[in-house]
C-alpha cells in the first residue's frame, strides 16, 4: 500500500499535505499510531513502535505540524501523542 495513504482520508482544507507521500507510516501500521488509548502493556509497546517509526521519518516535522494545524486530538503524529502536542504548542513549538 502507498505510504502516507491513510492521511488522505482526513479533512485537510487549506492545509498542505504534500509531505504525506514521503511518510514512513502506511495503512498497515496505522493501528500502532492510535494505540495511545490502550492502557495495557501491548498498547504501550504499540505507541513506542509508532514513535520509533516517526523518529526515522523524513517528514516528521511536517506530520506533527499537520496534526496541530488540523486540530487532531488523537494518535501519534510526528512522534508525539496528543498531550505532547498540546505541550509543544504551549511552549511555543520548539524545534524537536
Amino acid at each position: 500500500m502507498k505510504k502516507g495513504a491513510y492521511v488522505v482520508a482526513l479533512k485537510t482544507d487549506g492545509i498542505d499535505t504534500g509531505w504525506k507521500t514521503f511518510a514512513m507510516c502506511t495503512p498497515l501500521t496505522a493501528p500502532l499510531f492510535f494505540a495511545e488509548q490502550e492502557r495495557s502493556s501491548v498498547g504501550k509497546l504499540r505507541v513506542a513502535e509508532a514513535r520509533r517509526i516517526c523518529m526515522d521519518c523524513p517528514v516528521r516535522k511536517e506530520c506533527r505540524a499537520f496534526a496541530v494545524d488540523a486540530g487532531i486530538d488523537d494518535g501519534v503524529w510526528g512522534g508525539m501523542d496528543p498531550g505532547q502536542r498540546r505541550q509543544w504548542v504551549r511552549t511555543g513549538k520548539p524545534d524537536f
